[in-house]
């Protein structure tokens, strides 16, 4: 028996339930697709401004029908009936819309995914990360006049496909998460320290408050290491293997030193001040 409205309860809980950091690593992923523009920004005419615009709106309007569906599954079954898999399908207005949309999201976020790691990956063969110089060629090459990452997709969907023979999707969730976090906190850790760097390279057009990413940063590593310490670790390793790859194979030599050097700077002045 379906619930009726006025039972609605915020405390209702069932028995041996996951704890909330389980439950939100396999969740997270569902939120990810907020990105994808970002990883399509060298295809954008105007990415300064649509790259806001875009994420701050898909950001809101996927929350909103997030807090819907939650509100309308909560009013309309008991915490016990939720568990059921077919419950969805038993309080729509039309039953078969329910498969229909899963499949929907489901092929929407793979075009979003395939789109956006095989340029990742070119971008780091074009930068001489990798340690092979024919696979850094092989890798970094494109097709067509848009420059398509062919074989870089051959290379990310050969990595999909090992992780789908994997089986468990709830592992796959928790690694997935793992890395989208780590990217966050990086780029929110980065946009804290360029508050201070004052370097003029660095004119957002779309500006926040330092406090803000700093809030970002800790409550992304907060997650991280809640969920999974050990796949944090290696997380972090991971990425700081990528950033180190770049640091000694670009011209330029800068990065984070550059930042951190403006910091330094900008504290010394003002202390002098």
């Amino acid at each position: 028996m379906l619930c009726p409205v006025v039972c609605f309860n915020l405390s209702s809980r069932v028995d041996q339930h996951d704890n909330f950091f389980t439950v939100f690593a396999i969740v997270f992923p569902a939120f990810t697709g907020m990105t994808a523009g970002v990883g399509l920004s060298g295809d954008l005419k105007d990415p300064k401004r649509s790259l806001p615009i875009g994420t701050l709106a898909a950001t809101i309007s996927g929350m909103i029908i997030y807090v819907f569906i939650a509100y309308k599954m909560a009013i309309s079954a008991t915490p016990t009936e939720l568990d059921s898999a077919s419950l969805m399908g038993d309080i729509a207005l039309w039953g078969p819309i329910i498969p229909i949309g899963l499949a929907a999201a489901t092929i929407s976020s793979a075009i979003g995914s395939i789109l956006v790691a095989p340029r990742t990956l070119q971008a780091l063969a074009s930068d001489r990360v990798l340690p092979s110089i024919s696979l850094t060629k092989w890798l970094s090459k494109g097709k067509g006049q848009s420059n398509e990452p062919f074989n870089a997709t051959l290379i990310t969907s050969a990595i999909a496909f090992m992780v789908i023979a994997m089986g468990d999707v709830n592992s796959v969730a928790r690694i997935i998460s793992m890395f989208f976090l780590v990217t966050y906190g990086a780029i929110c850790l980065i946009s804290f320290l360029q508050h201070f760097a004052a370097d003029p390279a660095y004119r957002p057009d779309f500006k926040s408050r330092w406090y803000i990413s700093l809030l970002g940063f800790l409550l992304t590593l907060y997650l991280m290491f809640k969920m999974e310490p050990l796949f944090a670790v290696l997380s972090l390793i991971f990425m700081t293997i990528i950033y180190y790859a770049i640091t000694i194979t670009r011209n330029d030599n800068e990065g984070m030193s550059k930042i951190f050097q403006g910091v330094i700077f900008q504290i010394s002045r003002k202390l002098q001040i």
